[in-house]
């Protein structure tokens, strides 16, 4: 049996996508925020300071929006594609970080107008 995916692969990656961006889209600024730039790997304590808030302020933030998604996006388990071949803590959540990378690359430099550079 080939592990090369199907004809159908790209569909179902591109439905993921899309699911990704809405739950992405619909969760509060104060949660998408440090979500995102903890996704572009930044460490929480200058996330915190871009932010204004403490470190463990910004970690709760980044557990709630991860917690958010991963409830929102739970539906796709079922989809044998959705789910990586390794074992990791947390597929969705592996799964939505890779995809988010393939499709919002990452941006050079910092973001403008937010904190000091780094």
């Amino acid at each position: 049996m080939s592990r090369e995916p199907g004809p159908d692969a790209g569909i179902e990656q591109q439905d993921s996508i899309r699911a990704i961006a809405q739950v992405l889209e619909q969760l509060p600024p104060s949660l998408r925020d440090p979500l995102l730039q903890s996704m572009h790997g930044h460490p929480t304590h200058s996330i915190a300071e871009d932010l204004g808030v403490s470190d463990s302020t910004a970690r709760r933030r980044i557990q709630r929006a991860r917690d958010h998604i991963r409830d929102a996006l739970s539906s796709h388990m079922h989809d044998a594609t959705w789910v990586p071949l390794e074992n990791v803590a947390d597929p969705v959540l592996e799964r939505s970080q890779c995809l988010y990378e393939q499709t919002f690359p990452l941006a050079p430099g910092p973001a403008s107008g937010r904190g000091p550079d780094r």
